[in-house]
Formats: structure tokens, C-alpha cells, sequence
């Protein structure tokens, strides 16, 4: 960088280069260990020698080193960056795209726009999504529409495993008042295979309890 600029302005002698400030952006899921200044890797110069040795220093942003909370409070691209690839649900992930329109809205920013399209695409997508399902992507704003449908459908997916539960629950619980009125406090053996049963098995077992005479002769195969 330094070369090209000297060649573009070819400065004169009294013209200092700007300063450039190294940076890693790192999300991989161990700690970062490598050095972060050259001169670690450098052996010791022994005799009073040791300021010629090289130093030069990167700024190193971990995502591990982040909270969600943290990041938000950022208001910045790379923190933007970091929350998307944080992301759990289409709703976080949503949340943060609508931030992003605001921020890239103007027209000399349309670059980023387009480079955070082609990351959702290529990168964040294909590492959630079915091939078969990933869109072709042009603009921001089709990541937006289309993670909005994906909220919906997460919503009414996160209700119908609810309702689906309950209902299994409100089964078990008649099953084990049913079980206790008939034969008695029931033992720990009995109390765990009926917390560890599905909805075919709570429902035989309520089946059989009309003609058991025993308690195992309902949970008897």
C-alpha cells in the first residue's frame, strides 16, 4: 500500500505516509493464540541490540470476546458482522438486516449493500439452508423479505411444537393421576418411563388401564 501510494503522489520529502492499522477479524470457534507482534516470533538480540528487532503489532477482534448486548450497543459494521454470524433464530437475524438497510441506505454506500448480499448468499445461507432452497439474491432488501417470511413460518412452527407438547403433557399428567388413583403412589422406576414416553406410548397405556388388574400389566410389552 505504502509503494502504490508513493507512486501515485510521489510525495516529496517533507510528505509522511498515513498511518495503517493491521486489523484481524477472527470467528473461529477456539481461542486465538498466535502472536499478535511480530516480534514474539523473533528470537532475542543479546547486547543492547534488541530495539533493532522488528516489531509491528495487529488489532486482533475475537467474536468470542462479544456479547450479543455488547455488539448492539456497537452500532458499526463489523459488530453487524459479528451478530449475523451469532445469529440463532430468523428473528435475530432479521433484526440485524433491518439495522443494516438503515445504515447502508445512502447511494455511495451501495458497494456494501451489495457485499453483504453476496455474504448472506454465498456464506450464511448455504450454511443454514437446503441447496434447494437457497435464493438467488440481488439486494438487501430480498434478504429482509425473505427472512420476514422466515420469521413467520419460525412462529407458527414454535406454536405448533408448543401446543404439540402441551397436549402431551396434559396427557401424561391425567395418565399419572389416572395410574395413582387406581393403584397407589407410584415408584421411580414407573415415574421415569412415563417421563421418558412418547405420544404412541401415553396413549397404549391409557388404553389398558380399563382392564389392567396390575400395574404391569400396563407397561408390560
Amino acid at each position: 500500500m505504502y509503494q502504490d501510494l508513493i507512486q501515485s503522489r510521489k510525495p516529496d520529502h517533507k510528505t509522511k505516509l498515513p498511518p495503517i492499522i493491521p486489523i484481524v477479524l477472527y470467528n473461529g470457534d477456539h481461542q486465538w493464540t498466535a502472536a499478535t507482534d511480530i516480534a514474539q516470533l523473533i528470537q532475542e538480540i543479546p547486547g543492547g541490540l534488541s530495539r533493532y528487532r522488528p516489531s509491528l503489532q495487529y488489532l486482533l477482534l475475537s467474536e468470542q470476546t462479544f456479547n450479543d448486548q455488547d455488539l448492539a450497543n456497537l452500532n458499526n459494521l463489523v459488530a453487524a458482522l459479528f451478530r449475523l454470524e451469532n445469529s440463532r433464530t430468523p428473528q435475530h437475524l432479521y433484526d440485524v438486516v433491518v439495522l443494516l438497510l438503515a445504515w447502508l441506505s445512502e447511494p455511495e454506500q451501495s458497494s456494501l449493500r451489495r457485499a453483504f448480499t453476496v455474504w448472506f448468499g454465498r456464506v450464511l445461507f448455504p450454511a443454514h439452508m437446503e441447496s434447494s432452497t437457497q435464493p438467488i439474491l440481488e439486494e438487501l432488501t430480498e434478504v429482509k423479505n425473505m427472512l420476514a417470511e422466515r420469521v413467520k413460518e419460525w412462529n407458527r412452527e414454535s406454536l405448533e411444537r408448543g401446543l404439540q407438547q402441551g397436549m402431551q403433557q396434559g396427557a401424561l399428567q391425567v395418565l399419572t393421576r389416572l395410574l395413582e388413583k387406581k393403584f397407589g403412589p407410584l415408584s421411580q422406576n414407573f415415574i421415569a418411563r412415563l417421563d421418558q414416553a412418547d405420544d404412541e406410548q401415553i396413549f397404549l397405556w391409557s388404553e389398558r388401564i380399563l382392564t389392567a388388574e396390575k400395574i404391569n400389566d400396563i407397561f408390560d410389552n
